[in-house]
């Protein structure tokens, strides 16, 4: 039934799409691609990652953000050794912060856009219609 697929419950769209980026950095760094102190790091960043995030591969049942959480820790640390090492790579670490805090101000705005949706909060039908539904598969209200 569609009241089953109601898929209410999804993070903040500019956090999650960072999880691929920050990944292949990570890669990155741990392969020696790009310049870090040690391996180490991202060594344990991405077995974090990937110990909390394979066991779901398999399971064909319908999965839901909750049961994506314990990888929500290792995303953020991902994001934040991502941008410290190009912080600390680059000359003009002006553009790095203001491009940090720009990526910041956005998740924390699409956040609090999405949160009555995110909350299971009451919400007007026509404005998760018109403001939030962005892709066609999105159910956001019955």
């Amino acid at each position: 039934a569609a009241d089953e697929k109601l898929e209410r419950l999804f993070g903040c769209v500019v956090f999650y799409s960072a999880v691929m980026v920050t990944a292949l950095f990570v890669v990155l760094a741990f392969d020696g691609q790009i310049k870090v102190d040690s391996a180490r790091i991202p060594a344990f960043l991405l077995i974090g990652y990937f110990s909390q995030l394979v066991p779901w591969i398999p399971i064909s049942r319908t999965t839901y953000i909750y049961h994506y959480f314990p990888m929500v820790a290792f995303t953020a640390l991902m994001l934040g050794y991502a941008i410290k090492t190009f912080y600390d790579s680059v000359r003009n670490k002006k553009a790095v912060m203001i491009a940090a805090a720009v990526y910041a101000a956005a998740a924390i705005g699409l956040f609090i856009l999405f949160y009555p949706v995110i909350s299971g909060a009451p919400v007007d039908g026509e404005f998760a219609k018109s403001w939030l539904k962005w892709f066609s598969s999105w159910v956001l209200v019955p």
